[in-house]
């Protein structure tokens, strides 16, 4: 399966290297013109010709070469069967996958998988690569065709040399998968002007999602901005996707045909894209075990011991130095090899399939066994870390797949596993990695400007397993999802991260690294989508002239101005300069009050203006008014909104003192304190639904806190480490808008986690022991969870306040799915137009002076 090692690699076969030669000489002795007509004076001028019983692969390959020289010619070339009935096919012929006709060339049977070559003969040209053998039939002019296409991981080569071909050769561009994503030079005389080429996609997967999977959902990931944010039904989103398929709207104007349509042809963008290629997927594989193994209802019995020690409840993780849990995880690996079990059988929740390597990742959290074996495998050195991406369970985690590989290895000697580098065991371990063991590399900050301390980390954390795993290839999980992510979980809207020049950057590395593939979580926008499937196939493009080759074809006389436009938001996003502090961060006020700010906004508005002006033709115009109204509506709305908000006033939060109790919660009495009961939907500032009852007092050496949540407590989630589901979390900040806070969270259990951020070496998330603190939390009556906290003023912030201060917080209150009746989750806020994490809208907080005894 893995034949990356042959990649520059010596061929040892000396009848391969002979029965290459032959063919090579028997396609180039023959004298030919350089130039072959295909289409004259708008007449056919050759023919198109395939198996009598052709795979799908080629099937697929002659529909597409024949639709697209109608395009730039309108003539209709041919399509022919090597048959009886055509036994001389005379004249110019375009041989299409394996025939008789390639048959007597002895075209070389060491094809790798994914190779193709293109061939100029004196009466043919050869498009030709590795198939697989699937001869089902391919339809085309349906619209639910995509169905029978081959799948992304099928081999298909000869469809690979034909896209090639029509870019190469004939100068069609595929920039987007809508009605006006396609560009061709048009003429009615087609003259090819020869050059041999045999090659391979330089990454063995090329794998995108969603859009692999969710084909009426591509648009998320095109040039629009919209698709899968908070407001998807917006009028200028709906605009651009009325503009984005109007001719096949025109043409399948039933809803049912006109889904199936964009479908088909958004699957075929992404054939002609060479997404796919060979499957070297691994994701989070081991959740499938609480079903199978945990509690009373485990349906292959219950296995306490490969679970996680030290936690209450349903464990976070599992036991990773359990031998029994290396037995059964093994295991899983042979059946799957075996074929005696699916992915999905496994209860592997993204059902790997064969090929596919057996994928071993752990869950996706560092809540990991507290047991003695586990515990003493952690790498203590990593946890003063500032970074998300660390070594700190990297010799716990890989230890233990080492451990199953060589389980592995014993039946199965040819076969890998494959896991991530991710989180907290990012970095190698000590010790060396098993020789069956694939990496997936997470480069979590790959999106984020280059100049930043996280990104430079996972550059080094890439290097470091470069060098450890030597020639072994590895394979990359990059996050294109970013940051429009953090818009949508935000609620709100983002500046755009155009960075198509950090993409260049990025995959000139992975060439030199020898990457072996790459899955994207997440993509685009539409530029650098289209950039990044360039180089998955050929990462040595020039950066400059990609750019240059999409924006002139797609925008005509306004191309300078949409290529600023584009340049300056690039700009803007990818220069750690433009942050405050020189901190990346991705929320409203970075958006919008830094990197689109009123002069930034203003040049780009004048770009747009400019652009239309210099292009008269309806369909350049088209493709403008589509990026007016994916991207530049988008920002505008982001702006609009932020400024609204900057006007919105925040809380002042006055907090009464009463008498000393000493931090003793029995004898606080709540009804002298402040009582707030507004809370807001996040970053809006519509109120919440849901009844809270909160209230806040002092007695000067503790600040004292209710939270009430009138509801039905059977619908609580209870997670194991308190996050991420039906809890409450406050935001504890000495300045608004300061990077440097902290997070208290409270369980419906009464489970508690404090952290800090910021304070100790500029790190987040570290948990931090508050001395005197007092949680108190009841369920007990079935329409209210009631939780009160004692927090000693003196440790209350890392330098303590006391009466007469003021600081900042918020109060948010997180809800499951089950407890918010909405999917995946809620978050309900104190302070309106805010979320988790953003401390420049909190609540000023006054602690005020009193008589207290």
């Amino acid at each position: 399966m893995l034949h990356y090692a042959f990649r520059g690699g010596k061929m040892s076969d000396i009848i391969k290297l002979i029965s290459i030669s032959i063919f090579l000489i028997l396609l180039s002795t023959s004298l030919h013109s350089e130039n072959y007509i295909l289409v004259k004076n708008g007449k056919p001028n050759c023919v198109i010709v395939i198996s009598e019983r052709p795979k799908k692969a080629v099937q697929l390959a002659s529909y597409e070469l024949q639709y697209h020289l109608k395009l730039i010619t309108g003539a209709e070339i041919p399509i022919v069967k090597d048959n009886k009935d055509n036994e001389e096919i005379k004249g110019l012929k375009i041989l299409v996958g394996e025939s008789k006709y390639t048959d007597k060339l002895r075209p070389p049977k060491d094809l790798k998988t994914q190779e193709y070559i293109i061939k100029f003969l004196p009466d043919s040209i050869v498009l030709l690569g590795k198939d697989k053998d699937d001869y089902g039939e391919v339809k085309y002019n349906t619209p639910d065709a995509y169905k029978t296409f081959p799948d992304f991981y099928d081999q298909q080569a000869t469809l690979y040399a034909v896209y090639d071909f029509l870019e190469r050769f004939c100068g069609v561009r595929w920039f987007n998968p809508t009605d006006y994503g396609t560009f061709y030079p048009e003429k009615n005389t087609l003259i090819i002007k020869e050059k041999d080429i045999r090659r391979t996609p330089f990454f063995l997967m090329r794998e995108v999602w969603p859009s692999m999977y969710v084909l009426d959902q591509y648009d998320w990931s095109t040039t629009g901005l919209w698709k899968g944010s908070y407001n998807p039904n917006d009028p200028d989103y709906k605009r651009y996707m009325e503009i984005a398929y109007e001719k096949l709207r025109e043409k399948y104007p039933k809803d049912n045909e006109f889904i199936e349509a964009k479908r088909t042809q958004i699957s075929l963008f992404l054939h002609r894209m060479r997404v796919g290629g060979e499957p070297y997927k691994c994701n989070h594989s081991l959740y499938g075990y609480y079903e199978r193994f945990w509690g009373e209802k485990a349906t292959e019995g219950n296995r306490p011991e490969f679970f996680a020690k030290g936690y209450e409840g349903k464990p976070p993780q599992l036991c990773y130095t359990n031998p029994e849990l290396i037995k059964q995880v093994a295991q899983d690996a042979r059946d799957y090899y075996d074929g005696k079990k699916t992915g999905n059988d496994l209860k592997i929740f993204w059902n790997p399939q064969l090929p596919n390597p057996f994928p071993v990742e752990p869950m996706d959290n560092s809540s990991y066994c507290k047991c003695e074996n586990c515990q003493k495998l952690i790498n203590k050195k990593w946890e003063s870390s500032p970074y998300y991406s660390t070594g700190l369970h990297s010799n716990y985690f890989f230890n233990f797949v080492n451990e199953v590989a060589k389980e592995l290895k014993k039946t199965h000697p040819d076969k890998y596993v494959i896991t991530l580098a991710y989180s907290s065991h990012a970095y190698p371990p000590d010790f060396e990695i098993e020789p069956n063991v694939l990496i997936e590399f997470c480069f979590a900050s790959n999106r984020g400007p280059e100049g930043t301390g996280g990104y430079q980390n996972e550059l080094k954390a890439l290097s470091e397993w470069r060098k450890k795993i030597k020639d072994r290839p590895i394979f990359l999980w990059l996050y294109y999802t970013f940051p429009k992510e953090f818009a949508d979980s935000g609620n709100f809207y983002c500046f755009p991260g155009f960075f198509a020049h950090q993409i260049d950057k990025q995959f000139k590395l992975f060439k030199e690294y020898k990457i072996g593939g790459i899955f994207h979580c997440g993509y685009g926008q539409e530029v650098e989508a289209y950039v990044t499937y360039k180089l998955m196939d050929e990462p040595s493009l020039n950066i400059e002239e990609l750019l240059n080759d999409y924006f002139k074809n797609m925008y005509g006389n306004g191309w300078k101005e949409m290529k600023d436009f584009y340049l300056l938001v690039e700009k803007r996003y990818t220069d750690i300069n433009n942050y405050p502090e020189k901190k990346y961060s991705a929320n409203m006020e970075v958006s919008w009050g830094y990197l689109g700010n009123d002069e930034v906004m203003e040049k780009l508005k004048n770009y747009l203006e400019k652009a239309k002006e210099k292009e008269k033709r309806e369909e350049y115009l088209k493709r403008i008014e589509m990026w007016e109204k994916a991207i530049w509506a988008y920002m505008e709305k982001g702006k609009n909104q932020y400024n609204e908000i900057k006007k919105a006033e925040t809380p002042v939060i006055k907090v009464p003192k009463i008498e000393s109790e000493k931090g003793n919660l029995e004898k606080v009495d709540f009804e002298k304190g402040i009582l707030l009961t507004d809370f807001y939907i996040k970053g809006s500032n519509e109120k919440s639904k849901r009844k809270y009852n909160v209230r806040m007092c002092h007695d000067g050496e503790y600040l004292y806190i209710q939270l009430i949540d009138f509801c039905n407590v059977k619908d609580l989630y209870v997670s194991p480490c308190v996050f991420a589901y039906d809890d409450w979390e406050i935001f504890l900040s000495k300045e608004k808008g300061s990077s440097v806070y902290r997070q208290y969270s409270f369980g419906p259990t009464g489970l508690y986690v404090f952290l800090a951020h910021g304070e100790i070496n500029f790190a987040n998330n570290v948990p931090i022991e508050i001395k005197g603190a007092k949680i108190y939390t009841d369920t007990k009556n079935t329409d209210r969870w009631i939780t009160i906290i004692a927090l000693p003023l003196r440790e209350i912030l890392k330098d303590g306040i006391k009466e007469g201060d003021k600081f900042f917080m918020n109060i948010i209150r997180v809800l499951s799915p089950s407890a918010s009746k909405k999917y995946p989750f809620e978050i309900e806020t104190l302070v309106p137009y805010t979320t988790v994490h953003q401390t420049n809208r909190m609540a000023e907080v006054i602690i005020e002076k009193g008589e207290g005894k």
